[in-house]
């Protein structure tokens, strides 16, 4: 799985809405790595398997991808290793339906190669007002074990449109630093990055009862 169809940033993070650049970012925190990227206008449902979309296809994804290892040699194609995604892939048995967003999604991290795989599940909270989607891997996963400030990162995001699939990605940034984006770069909101400040004092708003089960939940007044 490329990196291309990866984007995303860190908790510990404040995100007001900004009318004309994005920032994002990623801080790590203690035993984890968080990220929260902001965009134009979140759904809270959305259409997956539709008839458009080829089997096996990757029909969603909001991702930061990472750098690890500081060797533009490894990893895919543009050298990030590891990544933390929330994507919908279109099985090839499945029918056209509409889902909550966090229902129909997978939250993980990823191990890219040329031939990128599964790695643990991580927890995702989206923030329907802010427009905001959180994703916080811990540590202990080996894939993360070496994430640090000043690494490398890029946030993307991706939908299969009937035109073929969209992403909107950032250059890359360092960890510790936030990522501008222009606004209404792709006609989809709810993948057009956009952000705010990240303020790193902020009190940490996930549960951490059980790393290895991904766990998601929704926050704000749309909360499910």
């Amino acid at each position: 799985m490329s990196k291309n169809a990866l984007f995303p940033c860190v908790v510990l993070i404040l995100v007001t809405a900004c009318s004309e650049l994005a920032t994002g970012g990623v801080v790590v925190g203690g035993n984890n790595v968080e990220a929260t990227m902001s965009v134009g206008n979140l759904r809270a449902l959305i259409e997956v398997n539709q008839s458009h979309v080829p089997a096996n296809s990757l029909e969603y994804a909001w991702c930061v991808n990472i750098d690890s290892d500081n060797d533009a040699e490894t990893g895919d194609d543009e050298g990030y290793d590891v990544a933390m995604c929330v994507t919908h892939f279109k099985p090839s048995a499945s029918v056209p339906a509409t889902v909550e967003m966090l229902a129909g999604t997978q939250h993980n991290t990823w191990i890219l190669t040329e031939a990128s795989t599964f790695g643990h599940g991580i927890d995702v909270i989206v923030d329907l007002d802010a427009d905001t989607i959180t994703m916080v891997g811990s540590r202990e996963f080996v894939e993360l074990t070496s994430v640090g400030a000043g690494d490398r990162y890029q946030l993307s995001a991706s939908y299969y449109a009937p035109g073929g699939l969209v992403t909107d990605s950032t250059d890359s940034g360092t960890i510790g630093s936030p990522i501008s984006d222009a606004a209404n770069e792709v006609p989809h909101l709810f993948i057009d990055i956009r952000g705010g400040m990240i303020d790193p004092g902020l009190p940490v708003r996930v549960n951490r009862e059980s790393w290895g089960v991904a766990k998601a939940r929704y926050v704000s007044s749309h909360e499910r």
